[in-house]
């Protein structure tokens, strides 16, 4: 027990020692020169990307993660009622947008005549149901949110 506790304790010294030295290298960003006469000072400014700041771009749902989003037989939970409307309202969103882009190839399908153009129409033709499903499945599910917990659709 004594010896489990002496590793763990090394170990966390050796986690703050290295957690130390890589906030050393970020803390010390000027330096300064001087040649001659003149004295020159050099600073950097440190550069952060989307994983730092915590905001990156939002990705885009794939079709299985609307359904699982929307499925019929979905719990709704009231205590999470708009944590819950909020996301469906974003599978929602993603639906009609995938629905649009999918209306817009089943047109141009429409009007194909290669040699796969019924094969085309099909599939395009079968994306555009699908998605018109998942739009009413999302806008069924948020009333029923609205309907059990009260919760307005209108507050985004």
């Amino acid at each position: 027990m004594t010896r489990i506790g002496k590793l763990a304790v090394g170990s966390l010294v050796g986690v703050a020692l290295t957690l130390g030295m890589s906030g050393v290298a970020v803390a010390a960003p000027v330096s300064s020169t001087t040649t001659g006469s003149t004295s020159t000072t050099t600073g950097s400014t440190p550069t952060t990307t989307p994983s730092q700041t915590g905001k990156s771009k939002p990705q885009a749902l794939t079709g299985r993660e609307i359904w699982r989003i929307v499925r019929p037989h979905h719990a709704i939970d009231c205590a999470h009622a708009s944590a819950q409307l909020k996301r469906v309202q974003r599978a929602d969103a993603a639906a009609a947008k995938r629905l649009g882009r999918w209306q817009a190839k089943n047109g141009v399908d429409q009007k194909s005549q290669g040699t796969h153009a019924a094969r085309l129409l099909k599939q395009s033709t079968g994306k555009v149901k699908g998605f018109q499903k998942l739009e009413q499945d999302g806008q069924a599910l948020m009333a029923r949110i609205d309907a059990k917990c009260g919760v307005s659709s209108s507050s985004k």
